[in-house]
């Protein structure tokens, strides 16, 4: 097998040849052809039984019409002889195919063979064993006088006669150093040929045991290798239905592994002993015919040009003829017609390797190799052919057929290889494809449509499903904006979004849009990723702006707002125009809260709702800022502050005011104005870079028209600020 693999990868099909070939010699050693029989006699004095196998072949005794009996030997008449193993009436022999009196040799008849064989001094009572093969169509086997075989029934009468296949392994232990060796054969069923036409072998019980052994090795393996590749590319069929290659090489393969059965070792014989000699010539006779349509139908499937259609239906109505031939009529009736058959398909080979080579010319793919196997094929069907005329050579078709079938294979390994290089090529392409459909419809959002790639997502196709929703916004940016030329600008915004994106889906995040300098992300993942992503985001600006500080840039902020709610996704638009959006009034109410963000002039607000989903609050900063409603709700929403990455400076005064701050806002709802205004004077005075208490304290000032001598600091004037008196809510609705 490494052997083979080696020669396989090397692609050198002449190689491979030449060792299927040596390993098919294995099993009919070289041995086989000597010594042979002269004038009736082999003297294999000298032969070395330990090592060697003998074929009984040469010119053996024949005497035609006639059943001579064994104690009649040696026979004092003038004998014929004939050249065995063959056909008789295809036989040459020095009698010129004819018998004593001149009597015609015909397929249909009787004869005697008679082999004198001398063995060796030491082989004298010591066992020789025979193997002996088929013969046409029964036969009677002596040595020296004692029956040693038979099978069927032999008759000098037609009507008497019983033909029968079978083949045995016999043992005989010769009392001296001669053996006569008698055949009686009959043959009235063959319309063809008849006679010891298949070989004899003698040896040792170790040697001619091992030459079984090797044949029905041989026999059983290239069945089973026909049947694994019958099954393999029927299978092939069945994924793939459209390539009628494949249906055809199966159909081919299988027929040739049921003809397998029915020649060489006769496995069917094993199989089924009860199975009439006319049943089993039908069914080898109808593999047979049907093997060359398929091969045909398999040709056109692989080289339509080459083999057009017409070609695969002219040659599917011939066999057509020939297979009803079989099935309608007897043996004697449809067996001289294979002859014809035979002609017939030697005419399509020649074709065949016309066509092949048209198809080399063409540069086919596979072709080159393709018409190696099949000219090899060709060639071991051709010569079975030719000799079958004269039945002295044992059958070399089946090491063809095993050659052409190793060529298919790897063609169809070829055109495959091809196959998954292209399928595995455009797998790539359409992954890289769908990684950059990603970029505009992420990949989340795909799975909660469970949808596997963009190309099965619809028009309408939606879900509704609860998760938190991220706003965010870099502030000023109108007049950053401004400053800069249009390539500036995009720089400057995919380096800033280029940072921010890879946060969000480190959370188990994905962004929805991308709304200018801003951000509206989705996370599948709960209120807790949505909130440690805003976080990190506040973080990595940190380190972003000491990047543009280094870089002679202005530091820029950001604000982020955080809701969370019942969200419908889907794609809206049209069939040419489709896009994955969000609708929900969650997505306004985070939209709104990123809104205050500039009114509070704070980095990140989250709702009331959304904060009470979060589990352990323990790890967070936090303070109320107020509670409001947002533009076209009815519900009352509390505005809470994430302070976690301020400065240590401000965090730690927000954290020493954080009841103070409470209890003025409380105040401040209750519009206990002058309370609300004292307590944010105080938060001032401790930590003046309060934004909030900024915002606050402006505008109770403005309420009630009373200071606590903060307004420089907080207005940059002397001047009151004149705004009607509003709730913090109803200003904020204005957002």
């Amino acid at each position: 097998m490494s052997a083979i693999l080696v020669i396989f990868r090397k692609k050198n099909p002449l190689k491979l040849f030449m060792f299927l070939f040596f390993c098919y010699g294995t099993v009919y050693p070289e041995s086989l052809k000597i010594p042979e029989a002269s004038a009736g006699i082999l003297d294999l004095r000298n032969a070395d039984f330990s090592r060697d196998v003998f074929n009984l072949k040469g010119e053996w005794e024949f005497y035609w019409m006639e059943f001579i009996p064994p104690e009649a030997f040696p026979w004092k008449g003038k004998p014929s002889y004939i050249r065995a193993p063959g056909r008789w009436n295809l036989s040459s022999s020095r009698a010129e195919k004819s018998g004593d009196g001149g009597k015609s040799i015909t397929p249909q008849g009787y004869a005697t063979y008679h082999l004198r064989v001398i063995l060796p001094d030491e082989r004298v009572g010591k066992p020789v064993w025979f193997r002996i093969s088929n013969m046409s169509s029964a036969y009677v086997m002596y040595i020296n006088g004692e029956k040693i075989s038979s099978n069927g029934r032999v008759s000098e009468r037609e009507d008497n006669g019983v033909p029968d296949y079978g083949k045995l392994v016999k043992s005989y232990i010769p009392p001296g150093n001669t053996m006569e060796i008698i055949f009686h054969i009959s043959n009235f069923a063959d319309p063809n040929s008849g006679g010891l036409w298949k070989d004899v072998v003698l040896g040792s019980e170790e040697n001619v045991m091992n030459v079984v052994k090797r044949a029905l090795a041989f026999d059983l393996f290239l069945l089973g290798a026909l049947i694994i590749m019958s099954f393999y590319h029927f299978g092939l069929f069945l994924l793939r239905n459209e390539d009628i290659s494949s249906l055809a090489f199966s159909l081919f393969t299988f027929v040739i592994a049921f003809r397998i059965l029915f020649t060489g070792e006769l496995l069917a014989v094993d199989m089924f002993p009860a199975m009439s000699w006319g049943l089993r010539g039908k069914l080898e006779f109808l593999s047979f015919y049907l093997a060359v349509p398929l091969f045909t139908m398999f040709m056109h499937s692989l080289f339509p040009r080459e083999f057009p259609r017409w070609f695969f239906l002219a040659v599917s109505l011939v066999c057509g003829f020939f297979i009803l031939d079989v099935i309608f009529f007897p043996f004697n009736v449809f067996a001289p017609r294979l002859y014809w058959f035979q002609i017939y398909s030697l005419l399509l080979m020649v074709y065949t390797l016309g066509a092949m080579g048209i198809a080399i010319y063409r540069k086919r793919e596979g072709s080159i190799i393709f018409s190696g196997g099949l000219l090899f094929f060709f060639a071991t069907v051709a010569f079975d052919i030719v000799v079958s005329r004269i039945g002295t050579y044992g059958f070399i078709t089946p090491l063809g057929l095993f050659v052409f079938i190793f060529s298919q294979s790897f063609i169809l390994s070829l055109l495959f290889s091809k196959a998954y290089r292209s399928v595995q090529f455009l797998s790539n392409r359409l992954t890289f494809t769908n990684k950059a459909f990603q970029r505009f419809v992420p990949e989340k959002m795909l799975a909660l449509l469970n949808k596997e790639d963009i190309a099965s997502v619809g028009l309408g196709e939606q879900i509704e499903i609860e998760m938190p929703v991220l706003f965010s916004d870099i502030r000023s940016f109108t007049e950053l904006s401004e400053s800069m030329n249009p390539e500036e600008n995009f720089n400057f915004l995919n380096s800033y979004l280029g940072r921010m994106g890879p946060i969000i889906r480190a959370h188990n995040g994905f962004i929805d849009k991308y709304l200018g300098d801003g951000i509206m992300a989705l996370f599948p993942g709960g209120n807790e990723n949505a909130l440690k992503a805003a976080l990190a985001m506040l973080k990595e600006l940190k380190s972003y702006n000491r990047h543009r500080n280094n870089m002679q840039y202005n530091p820029i902020n950001i604000g982020i707002g955080l809701h969370s709610g019942r969200l419908m996704l889907g794609t809206i638009g049209e069939e040419e125009r489709m896009d994955a959006t969000v609708i929900s009034d969650a997505v306004n109410t985070a939209s709104r809260i990123e809104n205050l963000t500039k009114a509070f002039r704070c980095n990140l607000l989250i709702s009331g709702d959304f904060f009470e989903k979060i589990g352990d609050k323990s790890g967070y900063h936090y303070r109320i800022l107020g509670r409001v409603k947002i533009r076209g709700k009815k519900k009352i929403t509390d505005i809470i502050e994430i302070f976690n990455e301020d400065s240590e400076y401000i965090k730690g005064a927000k954290i020493r005011n954080q009841e103070k701050f409470r209890v003025a806002v409380d105040a401040y709802h209750k519009k206990d104005f002058i309370t609300s205004l004292s307590l944010f004077g105080e938060i001032l005075n401790d930590a003046p870079e309060d934004a909030a208490a900024i915002y606050y304290y402006e505008r109770l000032v403005s309420l009630t028209g009373k200071s606590t001598g903060l307004e420089k600091q907080t207005n940059g004037n002397d001047k009151e600020i004149e705004i009607p008196y509003s709730t913090l809510a109803e200003d904020l609705s204005s957002t």
